[in-house]
């Protein structure tokens, strides 16, 4: 499986002072520090305009993980159990959590996912190098944040 992907989870102060399409700035209701995420709405367009053929997925997964974990430990009598808990917080912090699906021309489907704070794109490595252009071009059309790819073997 490799995995190419673009995360805002540590954004240098510098880059936190560009302006950046498709993505907004919020402070922590905490401590007040600034953080980076994601626009959905302007990530979802832009897919669909980079993309042919994408298909995106209509649920946040993330949350309905959370919401499948609870109704599964609720019926064998865990419903207090600190796992549906972890989970909804999660789903709060990262999500939405949108997946979406592309066609190759190599014949592999690109499995993926816009989360708020990281963009994802995964597939079996046998994609052409037109669609992994495709892909890095579109993470770095967001102008902030690192761009990882990783080739595993899992």
């Amino acid at each position: 499986m490799c995995v190419t992907w673009l995360h805002l989870f540590e954004l240098k102060p510098s880059e936190l002072s560009r302006p950046a399409n498709g993505v907004v700035y919020e402070r922590d209701e905490v401590d007040g520090t600034l953080f980076a995420c994601f626009n959905q709405d302007e990530v979802i367009l832009r897919l669909l305009e980079a993309f042919e053929g994408i298909v995106i997925g209509s649920q946040d997964r993330l949350l309905e993980d959370a919401r499948v974990t609870e109704s599964m430990l609720a019926a064998h009598g865990m419903a207090d159990n600190p796992l549906i808990g972890s989970l909804y917080r999660k789903a709060e912090n990262l999500g939405p959590a949108i997946a979406f699906s592309i066609e190759s021309e190599g014949g592999d489907r690109v499995r993926g996912s816009a989360r708020r704070r990281d963009i994802s794109f995964r597939h079996g490595g046998d994609i052409s190098a037109d669609m992994q252009e495709k892909i890095r071009r579109f993470l770095e059309s967001f102008g902030v944040g690192e761009i990882e790819h990783r080739a595993c073997a899992w």
